[in-house]
């Protein structure tokens, strides 16, 4: 993730997600499942007061150490989104970004997010595609005794989600990235084609990550 966050596609994608997000200088930004803390780093380096929250103690033991090493002051905590420590109305704009198949009670966190968002407050939402490298022993939750801890949350699953919520959702968009299915063998087949004129749902299972964002309407 550090070497990532150095790359020029990251500073083009942080430039179009300022833009879909409609951030400023002193937007307060909530970076929801923020691991070791590269995306807080980096809106915090463009002027929004940003708060990292990670269930692992150890993912924001590294990003406090990042943010250091950034020269950059962002509030790092360990904590469950489902029970978030702010009060209501305390974040313009949210981002959660590959989280969400990780929360069994999904719903408990769309509720927190509808607290502590501000009215028309806006979201960068992402989960794994069907053809996603994180999904590929999806089948193994058949044969596994004890419940894994994905819930293989799927994009159509999460749009139709918000979208019974009541949430307007402004963009999708999807990255089909060349990541390698396993050691030794191919990566997603949709790479090196055009996914553009293929309908949504196509496009949406064949994506290694889709992106939604969305506004929690007032």
């Amino acid at each position: 993730s550090t070497r990532n966050a150095t790359g020029e596609d990251r500073r083009l994608e942080l430039d179009f997600i300022w833009q879909a997000l409609e951030l400023a200088t002193g937007t307060r930004l909530l970076d929801a499942g923020c691991g070791s803390g590269q995306f807080a780093i980096a809106f915090a380096q463009r002027g929004c007061q940003v708060d990292g929250v990670d269930l692992s103690p150890e993912m924001i033991e590294r990003a406090r150490a990042n943010a250091t090493n950034a020269g950059v002051d962002v509030t790092f905590s360990v904590g469950d989104l489902a029970h978030l420590n702010a009060p209501d109305a305390a974040y313009d704009a949210i981002v959660a970004r590959i989280v969400l198949q990780f929360s069994p009670r999904l719903s408990a966190v769309l509720d927190e997010f509808e607290r502590v968002a501000t009215p028309n407050a806006r979201l960068w939402l992402s989960v794994p595609g069907a053809l996603s490298p994180i999904y590929r022993e999806s089948w193994q939750r058949f044969v596994d005794p004890e419940p894994r801890s994905l819930t293989y949350l799927l994009p159509w699953e999460l749009t139709r989600l918000l979208e019974e919520r009541g949430w307007s959702l402004r963009q999708q968009w999807g990255s089909f990235d060349t990541v390698p299915v396993r050691e030794g063998a191919g990566s997603n087949v949709a790479a090196g084609l055009d996914t553009s004129a293929l309908p949504l749902p196509l496009q949406q299972a064949a994506a290694t990550v889709w992106n939604v964002i969305a506004v929690i309407d007032a």
